[in-house]
């Protein structure tokens, strides 16, 4: 079997001061695994937009696609907009790296060396495998998000880390039912993937992945989420994760902001 193509998605949302950090974490060694770094800006209210272009120009990865959300659609609606990518060009995988400088992506390296991905088209990063490392991470958002980790394993049947953390590996077989368009376009997005790719019989495995966790996130937003998250499970356990009032969401726009291919920067010509 060839070499697979791999996108590299990078949702950014006002991640000026880390999005350098993030793509200079992608050595060569990760690189030549990568056919395509993209950055997906969503309307970011910091200098995102501005940092992410040389940036791209210094990472090894020799294709990159900066392109900038018409609306803020949300971290889920990015998620679309690359998984829209992916499909279109004809990606065998997605990868998803988050642009707040907390996952490192040579945490994926031994299973993009070894293939080992080809056998789970869910390989999920878990912030609490056994043998993960968490720095400066909330108790309560620590004993918060096992607690749901337990819930969702009792309800699959199988045993679940972490229902959504910085660096996931996707077979784009799993988006092809189109499912995706249906999510709701907020931070559990990742949790509505894992279960749909259950759902369809995909295997998944976690790998354990180093997390510095330097993100204010409210409690109110903890418990909010953790809400819908909980809503979801007694909708998959009953066979009905979508409500009857969901529909899917209209393809988002975006124009392009910076281009690099085969290492040489090119014009921001449509995508």
């Amino acid at each position: 079997m060839g070499a697979d193509k791999m996108l590299l998605f990078i949702p950014a949302y006002n991640c000026e001061k880390q999005i350098a950090r993030v793509l200079g974490r992608i050595n060569a060694e990760v690189a030549r695994h990568i056919h395509e770094v993209l950055v997906v800006e969503n309307c970011s209210t910091d200098h995102t937009l501005q940092a992410a272009p040389a940036a791209l120009a210094d990472c090894p990865v020799v294709n990159a696609t900066l392109v900038r959300n018409l609306q803020n659609y949300g971290f889920g609606g990015s998620h679309s907009i690359a998984i829209d990518y992916a499909l279109k060009y004809a990606f065998d995988y997605l990868i998803i790296l988050h642009g707040d400088d907390q996952a490192d992506p040579g945490d994926m390296r031994e299973a993009l060396e070894k293939k080992s991905y080809r056998d789970f088209p869910l390989y999920l990063g878990a912030r609490f495998h056994p043998r993960s490392t968490l720095t400066a991470y909330s108790a309560l958002r620590n004993y918060g998000n096992r607690l749901f980790n337990l819930l969702t394993s009792a309800v699959i049947g199988q045993r679940v880390y972490d229902t959504g953390a910085g660096l996931n590996i996707y077979s784009t077989e799993l988006f092809k039912n189109g499912m995706y368009r249906y999510f709701p376009r907020d931070l559990t997005f990742s949790a509505w993937l894992l279960l749909d790719g259950v759902k369809q019989g995909y295997a998944l495995t976690f790998f354990p992945m180093i997390w510095r966790s330097e993100d204010q996130v409210s409690n109110a937003r903890i418990i909010r989420q953790g809400w819908i998250i909980l809503k979801l499970l007694w909708r998959y356990r009953f066979g009905q994760m979508l409500e009857d009032s969901q529909q899917p969401h209209a393809t988002g726009s975006y124009t392009v902001h910076y281009r690099k291919r085969n290492g040489m920067t090119a014009g921001p010509e449509a995508a």
